[in-house]
C-alpha cells in the first residue's frame, strides 16, 4: 500500500487568486456557512449521488435536478459544503451505481435551469466550449477518481475523462481520449503530471474549439496543455452531441475507502451564451459596520458592467459598475433588489437578490474579579462575575489566554494563596465574547501562612503530571501523576510549590490527595530540597484526605515538592499553615 499524505486545506490566495495557468480567473470568496449553491452557480447542473432514495446503496442512484440544487440542496457526506467553503463530493467504494456504469459517483452533469438536459455539438455557438475547475483530491485510497469529463450523449460515450490515479506511486493525473465514438476500447492516454499527492491543488480546463469541419479538444492541467484533433481521429465525432461532467466518479474504487474531492472553482461557458449571475445569496450585513461583497457572473464576453435595475439596497450601501456591493448600512431589515450584468456584447442577465442587515451583536460584559488584583498580606478568596445574565466564565492561571473552549470553567470562588496572574473570559451563545480580563495578585504576608493553593498552581515536570477534571476536587480539577517512578523517593517528576515567610516559624506543609488504587500509596514530599518524607496516602476511592509534614524555617521563600511512585495518584490542594490541623 502506498503512503498517502494527509489532506491539506489550501490558502485562498493560492486557490482563488489565480487559476494556475487558466486565464481570467475570478477571485471568489467561499462561505462555509452556505450550501454548495450559495458559493457555486448550480442552476446549470444536475447531480447523481452514490445513494438511492432510501439512503442505501442497492437501489437506483439519486439524481437531483438544477431547481433543487440551486435551492440549497446538500446531502452529507456525499455532497456538501466543507469547512473552508469548498463544494465537497464524497463517494464510498460500495455506493449505489446505475445506468451504463458499475461504479459509484457524486458527479454533476451539465443541464439547463428548467431541469432539462443540456447537450451541444462542437460547432454550436461559434464552437468554443470551456469548463474550468480547481479541485483537491482529499482521499481516494489506492484507487482512481474521475474529476471531469467531456461526455458524448448520442452515442453515449465518454470522449475525454480526466483522472487522478493513486494506484501508482507517486500519484499522477492523466486523461483518456476515445478515438472512435463507436468503440469504448479504442483510446489514447495523455499524462500531465506524475508527481502530485493527495491534498494538492489540481487546476484543469477542458476545452473544445469546433466547427462543421474541425474539432480540437484541449486539456490543461496545472498549466500544461495537450491538444487532440478529434475529427482527425474519426470524422464520426462531427455527429456527436456532448455535455460536461464534474465531481467525483470513483472509476477504480479501493475496497473500504471513500473518494473525497473538494472543488474550489467550477465554471462552464459556451460561445453565444450570454452572461449569468452566479451569486445566489449574500452574507448578512451588520448595522453600522462596513460591508463589502462582490457579485459574480459567468459566460458571455468579458468585461462585465453591473447595475441596480430594481428594488433598493440598504441606506448607506451601493452597487458599483464592477459588481461590488459596499458601504455602511444605517438601517436594519431585509432589502430586496435586482442586479443586472451586461457583457461586452451587450447581452444582459438579471437576478433577484436580498441583503439582510442585522442589529449589532451585543458583547458579553467583561468579567470582574472580587477582590481586584493587587498586593495582599494574606491569601484571598477570589470570585469572578459578569453582568451578563446566563453567561459562563473560563479562566487560566498559567499565562495562556482563555476562550469559550479553553481554560477552567468557573464554578465558584477559589483561594489565591500565592502570587499569580489570572485571565478570564465570559461568553454566551448568540453574543460576542467578552474582552479578556486580567488580574495579578501578589501575596506578601506578615507570614503567608496559612495559605491554601490549588495543586495545579505548581511548577511541574510535564512528563510526570497532567491536569484532570474531577468533580470531587476543589475547583473541579486536580493534578494527576501520569507515570510510575522508581526509587524511594522517586527519581523524578516533582510538583513544586513556593511559599514566603517574613519571619521564622515552624510551618506545616499539607497535601490533599488520593491514591490511584489500593497499592498506590507512595507519595513523597520534601521542603527546600531537604530530606524526603513518605506521606503514605491510602486508597480512598472518590475521596481526598490531607497528609502533612513540618519544618522549622527562617524568613524567606521556601519550596514544597511532591513526587509520586504510582501513576493515577491525584493531588487536589496543598497548604502551608502554622497549625498541625487539617486546613479544611
Amino acid at each position: 500500500m502506498k503512503l498517502r499524505s494527509m489532506p491539506v486545506r489550501l490558502t485562498r490566495a493560492l486557490l482563488l487568486g489565480t487559476l494556475l495557468g487558466v486565464a481570467s480567473s475570478p477571485a471568489i470568496a467561499l462561505d462555509p456557512s452556505l450550501p454548495p449553491s450559495g458559493n457555486f452557480d448550480l442552476t446549470k447542473w444536475n447531480i447523481t449521488l452514490p445513494v438511492d432514495g432510501s439512503g442505501g446503496f442497492s437501489g437506483t442512484p439519486l439524481t437531483i435536478l438544477p431547481s433543487q440544487l440551486s435551492a440549497g440542496y446538500a446531502y452529507a457526506p456525499y455532497f456538501y459544503t466543507g469547512v473552508d467553503g469548498a463544494m465537497v463530493f464524497g463517494v464510498p467504494y460500495n455506493g449505489a451505481a446505475g445506468g451504463t456504469s458499475s461504479h459509484p459517483r457524486s458527479e454533476l452533469r451539465e443541464s439547463n435551469p428548467d431541469d432539462t438536459l443540456r447537450n451541444w455539438k462542437p460547432g454550436d455557438y461559434s464552437g468554443t466550449h470551456i469548463m474550468d475547475a480547481i479541485c483537491v483530491v482529499e482521499d481516494v485510497g489506492d484507487g482512481k477518481v474521475s474529476l471531469g469529463q467531456i461526455h458524448g450523449k448520442e452515442p453515449n460515450v465518454p470522449a475525454i475523462i480526466l483522472r487522478f490515479d493513486n494506484t501508482v506511486s507517486p500519484a499522477r493525473v492523466y486523461c483518456t481520449v476515445k478515438r472512435n465514438p463507436s468503440s469504448l476500447s479504442s483510446q489514447d492516454t495523455l499524462y500531465f503530471t506524475n508527481n502530485i499527492a493527495v491534498g494538492e491543488p489540481i487546476t484543469y480546463r477542458l476545452r473544445i474549439d469546433g466547427s462543421a469541419t474541425s474539432c480540437l479538444f484541449s486539456v490543461t492541467v496545472n498549466g500544461v496543455t495537450q491538444t487532440i484533433d478529434m475529427y482527425a481521429n474519426n470524422s464520426d465525432w462531427a455527429d456527436v452531441t456532448f455535455y460536461y461532467k464534474a465531481g467525483a466518479y470513483y472509476t477504480n474504487p479501493d475496497d473500504g475507502e471513500t473518494a473525497v474531492v473538494s472543488f474550489y472553482h467550477l465554471n462552464v461557458s459556451h460561445d453565444g451564451d450570454g452572461p449569468a449571475i452566479t451569486t445566489a445569496t449574500l452574507p448578512n450585513a451588520q448595522l453600522g459596520v462596513a460591508y463589502s461583497q462582490s457579485l459574480a457572473a459567468s459566460g458571455g464576453t468579458m468585461p462585465y458592467t453591473w447595475s441596480l435595475v430594481g428594488g433598493a439596497l440598504p441606506s448607506g450601501v451601493s452597487l458599483n459598475s464592477a459588481g461590488l456591493i459596499s458601504g455602511t448600512p444605517s438601517a436594519t431589515g431585509t432589502f430586496n433588489f435586482t442586479a443586472q450584468v451586461s457583457d461586452a456584447a451587450s447581452a444582459t442577465a438579471t437576478r433577484a437578490l436580498s441583503l439582510t442587515v442585522e442589529a449589532a451583536a451585543t458583547q458579553v460584559v467583561t468579567p470582574v474579579f472580587s477582590p481586584a488584583g493587587g498586593t495582599y498580606t494574606a491569601p484571598q478568596s477570589v470570585a469572578l462575575s459578569t453582568a451578563t445574565s446566563g453567561a459562563q466564565i473560563r479562566y487560566t492561571i498559567d499565562g495562556t489566554t482563555p476562550s469559550p473552549t479553553y481554560g477552567t470553567l468557573y464554578t465558584g470562588p477559589g483561594t489565591v494563596g500565592a502570587s499569580m496572574t489570572i485571565k478570564a473570559i465570559a461568553y454566551k451563545s448568540g453574543l460576542l465574547d467578552s474582552a479578556i480580563a486580567t488580574a495579578t495578585y501578589t501575596i506578601t504576608s506578615g507570614n503567608v501562612v496559612p495559605a491554601i493553593v490549588e495543586a495545579e498552581a505548581a511548577t511541574v515536570d510535564s512528563g510526570y503530571w497532567s491536569l484532570v477534571t474531577d468533580s470531587g476536587a476543589s475547583g473541579g480539577q486536580a493534578l494527576r501523576a501520569v507515570v510510575s517512578s522508581t526509587g524511594s523517593p522517586p527519581a523524578g517528576g516533582g510538583a513544586v510549590y513556593t511559599f514566603t515567610l517574613s519571619s521564622a516559624a515552624t510551618v506545616y506543609f499539607h497535601a490533599k490527595g488520593l491514591a490511584g488504587n489500593a497499592s498506590a500509596n507512595e507519595v513523597w514530599v520534601r521542603v527546600n530540597n531537604g530530606s524526603w518524607t513518605n506521606l503514605n496516602f491510602t486508597w480512598l476511592g472518590s475521596g481526598y484526605k490531607w497528609k502533612r509534614t513540618s519544618a522549622s524555617l527562617a524568613a524567606g521563600t521556601h519550596t514544597f515538592e511532591i513526587r509520586c511512585c504510582e501513576a493515577n495518584t491525584q493531588i487536589d490542594q496543598v497548604a502551608a499553615t502554622l497549625s498541625s490541623s487539617d486546613p479544611n
